[in-house]
């Protein structure tokens, strides 16, 4: 606290503070410490982004929580990048962008050892992703449910005969990425039921996919 004003160390309290106001003027207000916390150097753009959350500035709330987010996983502060992304899928201008956010929140709960949750918002997601943007991404997120309905106690056979089925479809969309990771997850599978040759099949088609183009694997 300075001579002439309040400095709010975190945005709640703030919010206890406004409470009897009336929700326009709570929004407004809030809108007006965004603008000037924005105008500090360096400003503090997660505490920037709670507010213009409070303020309903959609557009703001949505970049300002995507970029906290980010910033919060390369700390892996896992739970404040989840409270972010709640922040980004309320505001997300979208279906598409609500679904790349829940498919982000799938990648968070993973983290967090929360697979059911994971698997709940992948479903969430792939509802958008499987009629509409890049058929690679829908594979992505089908790969990474597959991820957390074995470590939820699937049984490995279901496991293969997915994996088997994503291998493929990635192979015909072009998604090398992804077909390496499946083989992978494939190879490890196998070895789950047992089938030693069939993860040696598996892994072994995985290899040339993996190389830098123009390196070719030594002859035998």
């Amino acid at each position: 606290r300075g001579a002439d004003r309040w400095t709010f160390v975190h945005v709640l309290l703030m919010d206890a503070l406004l409470a009897p106001l009336a929700p326009p003027r709570r929004r407004r207000l809030h809108a007006r410490v965004a603008a000037a916390l924005g105008e500090r150097v360096p400003a503090d753009g997660a505490l920037v982004t709670m507010h213009l959350d409070r303020a309903a500035d959609a557009s703001g709330a949505y970049a300002g929580a995507l970029d906290a987010a980010a910033r919060a996983r390369r700390v892996y502060a896992l739970e404040e990048a989840e409270q972010f992304l709640r922040i980004a899928e309320r505001h997300a201008p979208d279906a598409g962008a609500v679904a790349t956010v829940r498919a982000t929140l799938a990648e968070v709960a993973e983290a967090r050892g929360r697979a059911d949750e994971a698997e709940e918002l992948c479903a969430l997601a792939l509802d958008w992703y499987a009629t509409h943007g890049d058929p690679r991404d829908a594979i992505r997120l089908r790969r990474m449910r597959e991820r957390v309905r074995a470590a939820l106690g699937a049984p490995a056979r279901e496991t293969r005969a997915a994996l088997e089925a994503l291998v493929a479809e990635a192979a015909t969309a072009g998604a090398t990425d992804e077909r390496v990771a499946l083989l992978g997850m494939l190879a490890a599978t196998h070895l789950r039921l047992g089938a030693r040759e069939a993860a040696v099949s598996a892994a072994t088609e995985a290899v040339p996919l993996d190389e830098p183009p123009g390196q070719h694997a030594l002859p035998h």
